[in-house]
């Protein structure tokens, strides 16, 4: 059975709206994760990159939040990931210590990335 314009045009609607929800979403969860972040754990800046905001137009379901914080203790790094991680959810998060960062996704990150406030 073949598919009718009008059907397939509203698949289309349907699926950017779901892509727009999602990415929506997954922004909101980096400004509550930002939040937390600074406040238990005193980070000093954190930047939203990847996917979420070099591809809007592409969110699918397995679209993770890349964030690049300033300031985060590395030696506490697994109790913060895990704290972050129920904040996260649904979405998977890397979660990248700018100190630790390699040079050239630092520069990319400040140059490219959304400083979350």
């Amino acid at each position: 059975m073949k598919m009718k314009s009008t059907e397939y045009d509203s698949l289309w609607r349907a699926r950017e709206k779901d892509q727009k929800r999602k990415g929506n979403s997954a922004i909101k969860k980096a400004r509550s994760i930002t939040k937390f972040l600074k406040e238990k754990y005193q980070a000093k800046e954190v930047f939203l990159f990847g996917s979420l905001i070099w591809r809007p137009d592409f969110i699918w379901t397995g679209t993770d939040i890349d964030l690049m914080v300033k300031g985060l203790k590395c030696e506490r790094y697994f109790e913060i990931l895990a704290d972050v991680l129920t904040i996260a959810h649904p979405f998977h998060i890397d979660l990248i210590p700018f100190e630790k960062a390699e040079p050239s996704i630092k520069k990319r990150v400040l140059k490219e990335g959304l400083r979350i406030e």
